[in-house]
């Protein structure tokens, strides 16, 4: 049986949609996959920080630069899946737990397979008036991970993302399927990252140079019940 060797030819366009003076930097990311261009959108503060919150962020506070949700809702009562800290408050539901977390503490954002020092860090982030939550590991060390909670369903994504230690928020423009949209992540050089929540839940917002606001997020049916954000503040 002949073995037919596939090459697969990458190439990357950085088109640099708007530079914020402090807040966001928001460039698109053209993914060549073959004869197939791929769009992301990525999001990375800039003189700014990410908070996990669990109050709906005020689009008229000026000092918030982007809202978008991180950990998943579960179904009514509507709450939030797996445990979470915010500024050093916890709150624990009993939901199941995800595969991975992200960790925010001052200005540091790191994410992590749930296995890895969760409990540690979970109280570092009580302690240190910091942030935590659970989400979906897509990629862990430059690898795939395998995530099967979406099955063979394709949507936009989104993700937290860490980029030679670079923390931002990657989404696609595409309907794509998990491990298409994982497989570019890594394609974009992301050494971690972790699922943001979407199909339906997908609202989101960035503050432009004018305080307009440009809404994101191609589904908002479920907006009403979301229960948590990430967000990018001075």
């Amino acid at each position: 049986m002949k073995v037919r060797k596939i090459l697969f030819f990458v190439f990357f366009l950085f088109i640099q949609i708007e530079i914020f003076s402090q807040g966001v930097v928001v460039d698109t990311l053209v993914l060549n996959r073959d004869t197939t261009d791929l769009h992301f959108i990525r999001y990375t503060p800039e003189n700014a920080r990410f908070r996990f919150v669990r109050e709906k962020p005020d689009i008229d506070d000026e000092s918030i630069y982007m809202s978008v949700v991180a950990a998943f809702t579960s179904r009514p009562p509507e709450r939030i899946v797996g445990k979470s800290v915010s500024n050093g408050l916890e709150k624990v539901y009993p939901t199941e737990e995800e595969t991975a977390y992200c960790i925010i503490i001052n200005d540091t954002v790191d994410i992590f397979p749930l296995h890895e020092n969760s409990n540690y860090n979970y109280k570092e982030a009580i302690k240190r008036k910091g942030d935590y939550f659970q989400q979906m590991l897509l990629v862990w060390d430059f690898q795939i991970k395998k995530c099967d909670v979406f099955k063979d369903r394709k949507t936009e994504r989104r993700a937290l993302v860490l980029i030679n230690g670079q923390a931002s928020i990657v989404e696609s423009e595409e309907k794509l399927h998990i491990d298409d949209f994982s497989r570019g992540l890594v394609e974009l050089g992301a050494d971690k990252a972790i699922y943001l929540d979407m199909g339906s839940w997908s609202q989101g917002w960035y503050r432009k140079k004018d305080n307009t606001i440009v809404d994101i997020g191609k589904n908002w049916k479920s907006s009403h019940l979301q229960t948590n954000w990430l967000i990018i503040t001075d």
